[in-house]
């Protein structure tokens, strides 16, 4: 809807598997690489080389949504 508005839009910092696939082209992988980590249910993900995956100092609790694309 914003994109479609012409108005710029991002989101951060979140795994592309929890978001929908309509707006998944406005997530942006801000997370330096070494605060980023991946789980075990990311092995085998097309997207991994996209995803921002997850901050390494975060807590390890995921959304049930975590699976590979």
């Amino acid at each position: 809807m914003l994109g479609a508005a012409g108005v710029s839009a991002s989101i951060y910092n979140l795994p592309l598997c929890v978001l929908d696939p309509s707006i998944r082209p406005f997530a942006v992988q801000s997370i330096s690489d070494w605060k980023n980590t991946y789980v075990a249910e990311c092995d085998g993900c097309s997207a991994r080389r996209d995803c921002a995956g997850f901050f390494a100092t975060g807590q390890p609790q995921f959304s049930r949504g975590i699976a590979a694309i």
